[in-house]
């Protein structure tokens, strides 16, 4: 999802189209290359035999016993194929002058500036109208397709509706607006007819208020504790695809999978009762043209301090998206909500763990991702809320944090080390709490705060 709102920005950038197309029986197109003195043999089932293998017309009396032949494709299902079919297009894909994106799997940049993205067996090529047509006739040279390059409309369970290109005002802002409506919708389809005699309510935030007495109830399990991990699934699916405002109360639930409780049921069923009110919600990203002369990735790094009442840990949560310094044009790339991975013992811990997740997991891939498709090195703009956190990464050591490389495996060092190298046109900037975009990530919060936030993923 995240390469997929990369290109999409790329897109509005510039004047390209998205189209996209779905390999024939992939894996089938595909050679399978076995090791020398190796035989790989595929048994057929009786009723796939040809007649020449019975000694009758009525296939009563079989010549063999057990026949195999010789496997000569990559057969779905057969634990190499995989690997021989990514083989298979990435030597097309090479051979017609197309980059490999390190580090960023299935993503490939073309001479020309077009970029495809591979998934599997879908093709998602972005480029000019005219370098669409000669690059999906080159590679339709060499991959069969079952049919021809359509615009990308439904991709990975999400519908994608886009500002067409104007040659006329080619500098005009465009938008992408992502909806998952339809699989929302069948989610909660699937939770009310499963538990019919359950009622949805009428709420605002997906999440429930927090409860800090402890009850019986919180270590009675729960009655949707063998259906959890499905319900939560399909929600983690939908939150990073498109419903960020979903990514606290999935995390939540996700954690509590295991041991799922009386008291977790109530998180359920007011999951359901949000996407069935707010199962129309669009993601939006706005860029154009101009914005390319100041573009800067920003990155939203923040932490709530022991704020899960279920365990010691903080809950780190990260925001990232392209701006336009004049413009004020935002594009949503990326957003993560998880726990850390040991308890921090002060706010400003938890912020600097929560920093060099997101500045090493995220902004730096991103950066170098960006450049590849753009030729030039975006900016990075590192907000924070936490001015000892901030102290520390511009100083490269803190006292008080020093013991971060045994815990959390964080080295202040290398955050100094990476702020300060040229290269990576890194600033670290202080933003108050109640402006920072990645609080949305870390906690449940109060109704009127959580429409707040809405503005700043949601059309």
């Amino acid at each position: 999802e995240l390469p997929l709102r990369l290109v999409g920005s790329e897109m509005c950038i510039r004047d390209r189209c998205a189209t996209y197309r779905d390999a024939f029986q992939a894996f089938l197109q595909a050679l399978f290359e076995s090791a020398p003195d190796i035989a790989n043999l595929v048994e057929i089932p009786k009723d796939w035999w040809p007649d020449e293998w019975c000694h009758d017309k009525d296939r009563t009396r079989p010549k063999y016993h057990r026949p195999a032949c010789p496997l000569k494709y990559a057969l779905p299902g057969h634990p190499k194929s995989g690997n021989i079919w990514e083989s298979h297009t990435d030597g097309v894909l090479l051979r017609l002058r197309w980059k490999r994106v390190e580090a960023w799997c299935g993503i490939f940049v073309h001479p020309d500036g077009s970029i495809l993205v591979l998934y599997v067996d879908d093709f998602m090529l972005v480029a000019t109208v005219l370098q669409a047509y000669q690059h999906w006739n080159e590679i339709g040279r060499h991959i069969d397709f079952q049919d021809p390059g359509a615009e990308l409309v439904g991709y990975l369970g999400a519908i994608y509706r886009f500002d067409e290109y104007n040659p006329k005002v080619p500098s005009h802002p465009r938008s992408i607006a992502t909806e998952m409506s339809g699989y929302l919708k069948n989610l909660v389809q699937r939770f009310q007819r499963e538990h019919s005699d359950v009622h949805l309510l009428k709420v605002k935030t997906p999440c429930p208020p927090i409860r800090k007495e402890w009850t019986p109830e919180d270590e009675e399990v729960g009655r949707f504790a063998g259906d959890i991990a499905s319900y939560a699934a399909s929600g983690l699916f939908a939150s990073l695809v498109a419903r960020p405002d979903l990514a606290v109360a999935v995390q939540r639930m996700c954690s509590r999978v295991t041991k799922w409780t009386v008291v977790d049921d109530a998180k359920l069923v007011r999951f359901m009762s949000y996407i069935a009110q707010e199962h129309d919600q669009e993601l939006l990203g706005i860029l154009g043209p101009d914005d390319l002369e100041d573009l800067e990735l920003v990155v939203w790094p923040d932490a709530d301090w022991n704020g899960d009442p279920n365990t010691t840990r903080s809950t780190s949560g990260l925001f990232v998206e392209l701006r336009g310094k004049k413009s004020g044009n935002c594009f949503p790339l990326t957003w993560k909500v998880s726990h850390q991975t040991a308890t921090a013992s002060s706010s400003a811990e938890s912020e600097t763990v929560s920093a060099s997740v997101a500045i090493r997991s995220a902004a730096l891939p991103i950066q170098a991702l960006l450049e590849d498709m753009l030729g030039i090195t975006i900016p990075i703009a590192c907000k924070i809320d936490n001015t000892q956190a901030i102290a520390a990464i511009n100083n490269g050591y803190s006292k008080k944090l020093r013991f971060l490389g045994r815990t959390h495996r964080v080295s202040i060092g290398v955050l100094h080390e990476i702020a300060n190298n040229p290269k990576t046109k890194m600033t670290v900037e202080y933003v108050k709490s109640a402006e920072h975009k990645g609080d949305f990530f870390t906690k449940e919060l109060d109704v009127t705060a959580f429409r707040d936030c809405l503005l700043y993923t949601s059309d």
